[in-house]
């Protein structure tokens, strides 16, 4: 009696499986399998918005990419792996773009891609605050999905008959049902800012909500600009990345990316951490041109990042992320695409070599006077709210209603 009694818990158990399991396969919340899309049902992957370095450790070794380019949201929301500005012998290309992500990351995330062994070349965006020595693992970081012995689990046991997996296509119908003109989350690894900034109305509020967020003390998820710091760890890091391209003979490229000058420029001074800002840029260089790598410089006070924040915008969704048209223009320069590159501003990209850093230090400093005394007011405005972001001040909630 109790046999037959286990044995039908058994057969339900498994029944059960088999069903959440067949379920989350075909709603796949993850984007692991894609074998079924339909919209109004399952475009929108809602799973993984909170769980991107995950599905980003599986996603890259499934694509068997050719190209990777690796960075943080940045990248993400406005680099597309499909652009035509890459030549076809780069393609496929993975966009390894995860949001806040650190030097340390960046090593680490890399030498996971490398186990696909397809990897020839790797573009790298860099950004000031991946290199804050105060926080060098984004807290988001599992370091059990580097680990061989969870492939198995992290592939099919977690996106198919986890419980979590379930909520997760729960959520994926439901958003893909409320906005069927939403698709976020790309096999590729790119996330369209179109459809991340989906519905936007008020770019200026936007573009002030993100200002806010790196300049304010009173962040608890990550650290910014308030609390910033360089080591020497970080800059081995950085060597550490370098040199594993150098190993695996990949051809690597390195840039800086363009964020609106009024957060990558105001926001770094007012903060305190300019000085900082310029000898991250000295120390990067010199190690790039040691190690014989090209590094291309697209921030500072040019035509690009200095445009006026209205809505809606051209150039940027808000103060740290450009469009798709900019990542464009940052392809074609830095890949020397001829068909594509006289469209590419003569200001915007410089190639840092240590003889031409200090030149082009001293140009920002020259283009930053012209910048604040054309916008002499806004500027004022925005250091007024800097300050009170740094002091403390919790951001009043009319500056971010009506924003979508």
């Amino acid at each position: 009696m109790y046999k037959k009694f286990y044995l039908n818990i058994f057969i339900l158990a498994l029944i059960s499986f088999v069903l959440i399991g067949s379920f989350n396969f075909i709603i796949d919340p993850y984007g692991l399998f894609r074998n079924f899309e339909k919209v109004g049902i399952n475009q929108q992957k809602e799973g993984v918005r909170n769980k991107i370095r995950y599905v980003k450790s599986i996603q890259v070794l499934t694509q068997n990419p050719k190209t990777l380019i690796i960075a943080s949201s940045r990248v993400h929301d406005g680099v597309n792996p499909e652009s035509a500005m890459i030549p076809k012998t780069y393609k496929p290309v993975y966009n390894y773009g995860i949001p806040m992500i650190r030097i340390k990351e960046v090593k680490l995330f890399l030498l996971h891609a490398l186990k696909s062994h397809n990897v020839k070349n790797v573009i790298i965006g860099l950004d000031f605050f991946m290199f804050n020595s105060k926080e060098k693992l984004n807290h988001e970081l599992d370091p059990k999905i580097f680990d061989n012995k969870f492939q198995m689990l992290n592939l099919y046991i977690k996106p198919l008959i986890s419980a979590t997996a379930l909520n997760d296509s729960i959520q994926t119908i439901k958003i893909s049902h409320a906005y069927k003109d939403r698709k976020e989350f790309f096999a590729n690894g790119y996330r369209p800012g179109s459809q991340v900034n989906f519905g936007l109305k008020n770019y200026e509020k936007l573009h002030n909500y993100m200002n806010w967020t790196f300049l304010s003390s009173r962040q608890t998820e990550t650290l910014y600009y308030e609390n910033y710091g360089l080591d020497e760890e970080v800059f081995s890091d950085f060597k550490e990345v370098i040199a594993i391209c150098k190993k695996n003979h990949i051809n690597l490229i390195l840039y800086i990316s363009p964020a609106h000058a009024n957060l990558d420029g105001e926001g770094i001074v007012v903060s305190k951490n300019f000085a900082l800002f310029e000898e991250w840029k000295r120390k990067i260089t010199k190690i790039s041109d040691d190690m014989k790598i090209p590094l291309w410089d697209f921030s500072g006070y040019n035509s690009i990042t200095t445009e006026a924040v209205k809505t809606p915008m051209k150039n940027y969704w808000d103060s740290s992320h450009f469009t798709e048209k900019i990542g464009d223009l940052i392809l074609a320069k830095i890949l020397n695409n001829k068909d594509y590159i006289s469209t590419v501003p003569i200001s915007f990209g410089v190639k840092l070599t240590p003889e031409t850093i200090e030149s082009h230090l001293h140009q920002i400093k020259l283009d930053r006077q012209l910048y604040l005394k054309s916008n002499f007011h806004e500027i004022n405005d925005l250091h007024s709210m800097y300050i009170k972001a740094l002091n403390g001040a919790k951001q009043d909630p009319k500056e971010i209603e009506g924003m979508f």
